[in-house]
């Protein structure tokens, strides 16, 4: 028995979100993206500090199959 409590107000929801209520099976993305960044790459902000190991991104990726998109029916 789904419900919802409250006032629920979403302004904006950008990129692939999902925002689902009430009761659902599965929710899935229906797009994939592979990045390749290593530690701190996508970090933003003011006053940051970041601390990272030395690190190695891998960019070749061996799998066979990753996550096809057409299985997101």
């Amino acid at each position: 028995m789904p419900a919802i409590v409250g006032p629920i107000h979403i302004e904006s929801v950008g990129g692939n979100g999902a925002t689902t209520f009430g009761d659902v099976l599965a929710i899935a993305p229906l797009a994939v993206d592979h990045s390749t960044g290593g530690a701190g790459a996508f970090n933003s902000g003011d006053y940051m500090s970041l601390t990272s190991d030395p690190n190695a991104t891998m960019l070749w990726d061996f799998t066979l199959f990753g996550q096809p998109q057409s299985f997101n029916a």
